[in-house]
């Protein structure tokens, strides 16, 4: 008994241990709060981000980020990348243009327009910066995202989501780019 015992309380520390470098270096439970990923994610809804994918590469355009807010670095915001280094970008009459070009949003809501915010982003027409990104969310009228706060610099991300798990009825991929 006493054997059995101390053979539970070891696996239970290892696994609390291999727990923690899971959660440390490889993936990340969060919880959605808010509605600006709506209908992609919604209010509620938990996440995993993959931790790994930016230890050696950086973010494509189209891929749901997770990043680390500019007011607190304990918080966290979730949006969708629209522009990587180099690219440029414009919003003319609530459709988003990358390098001249409109861009492909079919994970946006019916109808939904972009409102443009120009007076707040002057590096809409020059090429983003290298290791800066623009993010939006997509439900763009409830978002607060590059429109308010400007570019993300690469070392703000903390992953991209991976899988939504809970509620059960709502398990899913995310990011299938």
């Amino acid at each position: 008994m006493k054997k059995s015992l101390v053979s539970f309380a070891e696996t239970f520390i290892i696994g609390l241990f291999l727990s923690f470098l899971i959660m440390l270096f490889v993936g990340q439970s969060l919880e959605i709060t808010g509605d600006s990923m709506y209908p992609t994610l919604k209010d509620n809804q938990r996440i995993i981000v993959e931790k790994v994918s930016y230890k050696s590469g950086v973010p494509k355009r189209g891929e749901i980020v997770v990043f680390r807010s500019f007011d607190n670095a304990n918080v966290f915001l979730i949006k969708r990348v629209i522009a990587i280094p180099g690219d440029t970008f414009k919003m003319i009459g609530g459709k988003v243009y990358v390098n001249g070009s409109p861009l492909a949003e079919n994970y946006l809501s019916q109808g939904a327009e972009t409102e443009s915010a120009d007076d707040l982003m002057p590096y809409a027409v020059s090429p983003l910066p290298e290791k800066y990104y623009l993010v939006l969310g997509d439900n763009r009228a409830e978002s607060y995202d590059s429109r308010a706060f400007g570019l993300v610099p690469l070392e703000n991300f903390l992953g991209k989501a991976f899988i939504v798990y809970w509620p059960l009825g709502s398990v899913k991929r995310v990011n299938l780019l």
